[in-house]
């Protein structure tokens, strides 16, 4: 662990390649002379919440789910947005942990508290390119499930029987039906998006293991998957026809990420801190933050929010770069512009039609789909008459990114890359000369 001093305030920063990154404070009224205490990890809402932490309240929205008309969901969000916190939080929530959730707004709504059993599936560890490794790894999933519920017996054979015997099996021990908690479900898909004969059989092995998701309907009383991309109702999902998808639902939002309101509401002293350390007042460090980190609207009412990760890096590291872009390439995205062929000329303004970017993206003719969806593009503006979409860059760490980081995979295939820019004056605001990196005579 490397840690920081800022004055009274102590930071710890954990392995950043975990997943579902997420910020957790220690209140004041339990640090030793005042310091400040900001960790990363595995999201984790039990050990968040043990450990008497800050925890950003979003647990109105769970409720709201775990209400709603209809029992299986899907929420797409980038990486590094939070979305393993919000599966952990379900889970202690369906378990009935109720000490867990003091004084946040489900202990208010929520009178019942009713226990269930939960599966919880994490997608998120299977990293391989190879069908039998997948397998594998599936059968490793299960296995440790298993001996959570049933012993260590096996009770069928193929992936998808285990999970729907599984199923079955817990719901007659328990007397009450399964909540069904699904992490990264396209991680897989993911890692072979750029193979297409890879990717169908892929598809064919994650088709079959999420069946038991309908097979098992009336033994299930809450599905939860989460993942980055959306793909085909028509291939992974098809079993899955009763889904629910809240992607783009304006209720839920701001349910990953951190809004500019609770930037405000929650974490005012951490400004202060990043002020000091970058010596300049709170409302230029405020400032700064918004222009680097905010921007992300995943509907056209959506409060103004910002990545978490990088944000809540800010603070740790007392200092304001690219932390989300560069906390991983985006392999995925330069994979498939490869393999499909696609060409990207101007993120800057992107019309589109919600079909053209909230979409499955093993179909798409354009990579609109994957950009908005990887957390590249976002919402700028919606013309409701029209039904168009104006997508764009949210903020200045992806416009960065994407302008350093996207053509240099593409210099090993031989094309020619060329940088052009402006010297620009500041004392006269004008424009005195060009600048061009590369070799024109490449073109």
């Amino acid at each position: 662990m490397v840690q920081h001093l800022w004055g009274r305030h102590q930071i710890g920063l954990h392995n950043e390649s975990l997943v579902g990154v997420f910020l957790w404070r220690k209140k004041a009224t339990e640090l030793d002379e005042g310091r400040c205490v900001i960790r990363f990890g595995r999201g984790d809402f039990p050990k968040l919440r043990n450990g008497g932490f800050v925890y950003i309240d979003k647990t109105d929205y769970i409720w709201r789910l775990a209400h709603e008309n209809g029992s299986s969901f899907f929420l797409s969000r980038p990486r590094r947005f939070g979305k393993s916190m919000l599966v952990s939080t379900m889970q202690s929530y369906f378990e009935g942990r109720r000490e867990l959730f003091s004084g946040t707004a489900l202990e208010r709504m929520e009178t019942e508290w009713e226990v269930y059993p939960v599966i919880r599936l994490d997608l998120s560890t299977v990293k391989t390119r190879d069908l039998d490794a997948l397998e594998a790894r599936l059968s490793d999933i299960l296995r440790n499930l298993e001996n959570e519920f049933t012993g260590g017996m096996r009770l069928a054979e193929t992936l998808g029987g285990r999970l729907q015997a599984l199923i079955t099996h817990v719901r007659e021990q328990a007397g009450k039906q399964v909540v069904v908690l699904v992490d990264e479900y396209d991680a897989p898909l993911l890692n072979v998006i750029d193979d297409p004969e890879q990717f169908d059989a892929f598809r064919q092995v994650m088709r079959e293991f999420y069946i038991p998701l309908k097979a098992c309907d009336a033994d299930l009383r809450f599905v939860f998957l989460t993942g980055i991309t959306k793909f085909s109702q028509l291939s992974i999902f098809s079993e899955l026809n009763n889904l629910t998808i809240i992607s783009m639902d304006p209720a839920y939002a701001g349910i990953c990420g951190i809004t500019a309101e609770e930037l405000d509401s929650e974490m005012g002293e951490d400004i202060e801190i990043l002020a000091e350390r970058l010596n300049v007042a709170p409302s230029v460090a405020r400032q700064r933050l918004k222009d680097y980190y905010d921007g992300y609207h995943f509907t056209p009412e959506s409060p103004d929010i910002y990545n978490p990760f990088s944000l809540l890096s800010a603070f740790a590291r007392g200092r304001i770069k690219s932390f989300w872009f560069g906390s991983g390439t985006p392999t995925v995205l330069i994979d498939a512009i490869r393999a499909h062929g696609w060409q990207i000329v101007d993120l800057t303004e992107v019309d589109a039609l919600e079909a053209e970017f909230d979409a499955p993206t093993e179909h798409s003719v354009a990579p609109t789909a994957l950009l908005y969806q990887s957390g590249y593009l976002t919402v700028k503006a919606y013309d409701e008459e029209a039904g168009v979409y104006t997508l764009g860059i949210p903020n200045v760490e992806v416009s960065r990114g994407l302008s350093e980081s996207y053509p240099l995979p593409f210099l090993a295939d031989g094309c020619a890359v060329i940088k052009v820019g402006v010297n620009f004056s500041p004392e006269t605001r004008t424009i005195d000369g060009w600048v061009i990196q590369g070799e024109p005579s490449r073109l």
